[in-house]
């Protein structure tokens, strides 16, 4: 770990994980901002020191999600203020698995399961009476999307088995269409921005959690063809566009892999909407990408990455979609991180797993 001190008030002003043995070199860029350092891992990274320490918010997450003004962050369950990380709404406690969404007016949050009133997250709706048969579970479903209209959302179902995209009424919970074709659960679903498409993450997580193979889809809501298809070696637990919805993103990975000599347990992946061609491959992480957002303006992209595999920390990285290159360790949850989140403006970004502890990171 790296700490930076500012001279005058002795404060410290970030924290810096990401090198996995001893810091030996240390250097300034002359404006300040950048940091250098080298280390016995074989490694040189370049650190921006204008990410700072994170607010720190006491509360368990399996997936997190800001309001479209920012200013409110949601578990699912329970809804903190980001201006001061004081719970507004819900308990603070134990949340469903699955990334919650807003609606495009903020006023509503959806679960997978339900349809809270985002003022109290009282519930609202029970999204259709057969959501337990469209599953095959007792967990519900795992990712959920409006339309940017609020008059659909979008739910990815399966547990084992062949997977659905539901889009029901947002009003009366009614399935209106079924997009059919994935072989294997759907774990994630985005509506795009302008509502035109709905993309998917699935794949086979297996019994003996083998995690694979995995494929993404983008689909024609009007029609509900899919239009283009990325099968993928690992199973794919998250998906999300950019603000324009030029871009999409993916992650997955091998789920508590059990193999120790596995080295390749986790990827990313970015696709342009309009061509289907791959924008961005990051592979041979060393833990599963549970979750992966894109920045408003789609050149960067967040994740988080276990890097000595399932059962350690996880450290919340940055990538420059356009290069390619990770560009930015934030910070480390001390267990696995299930949830990232860009705030709409792209300043801040939020994260939360299994250590029962949510951050803010300020990335300005």
């Amino acid at each position: 770990m790296l700490v930076v001190w500012e001279v005058e008030s002795g404060e410290v002003r970030g924290s810096y994980f990401g090198h996995s043995n001893a810091v030996r070199t240390l250097a300034f860029h002359p404006g300040g901002e950048l940091l250098v350092s080298g280390s016995d891992d074989a490694s040189v990274k370049l650190w921006n020191l204008t990410a700072r320490n994170p607010m720190i918010i006491k509360g368990p997450s399996a997936g997190l999600a800001f309001s479209p003004d920012g200013k409110l962050l949601t578990s699912g369950s329970s809804i903190w203020s980001t201006l001061d990380g004081k719970l507004l709404a819900g308990t603070g406690g134990r949340t469903r698995q699955g990334k919650p969404a807003f609606s495009s007016d903020g006023k509503y949050i959806a679960n997978g399961r339900s349809i809270l009133d985002s003022r109290n997250v009282l519930e609202l709706l029970i999204v259709g009476n057969e959501v337990e048969s469209w599953v095959g579970s007792p967990y519900g479903p795992y990712g959920v999307s409006f339309s940017p209209n609020r008059k659909a959302l979008a739910i990815g179902t399966g547990t084992l088995g062949p997977g659905a995209v539901k889009l029901c009424d947002a009003t009366t919970g009614k399935v209106v269409q079924t997009l059919t074709g994935h072989t294997n659960p759907v774990w994630d679903v985005a509506f795009s921005p302008d509502g035109r498409y709905v993309a998917s993450a699935s794949g086979s997580w297996g019994p003996l959690q083998k995690g694979g193979p995995g494929e993404a889809r983008l689909w024609e809501v009007d029609t509900g063809k899919a239009i283009q298809i990325h099968p993928q070696s690992h199973c794919l637990y998250s998906i999300s566009f950019n603000r324009d919805g030029l871009r999409y993103a993916a992650g997955g990975g091998f789920y508590a892999a059990v193999d120790k000599l596995i080295t390749d347990r986790g990827e990313i992946k970015v696709w342009d909407t309009r061509s289907g061609q791959e924008v961005l491959s990051v592979t041979n992480l060393r833990s599963c990408v549970y979750s992966v957002a894109l920045s408003p303006d789609g050149k960067r992209l967040v994740a988080a990455v276990g890097p000595f595999g399932e059962s350690g920390p996880f450290d919340v990285k940055l990538w420059n979609v356009e290069t390619g290159r990770e560009i930015l360790t934030l910070g480390r949850h001390g267990m696995k991180v299930y949830a990232v989140a860009f705030s709409p403006d792209g300043k801040r970004i939020a994260s939360g797993g299994t250590d029962d502890i949510i951050k803010i990171w300020s990335i300005d």
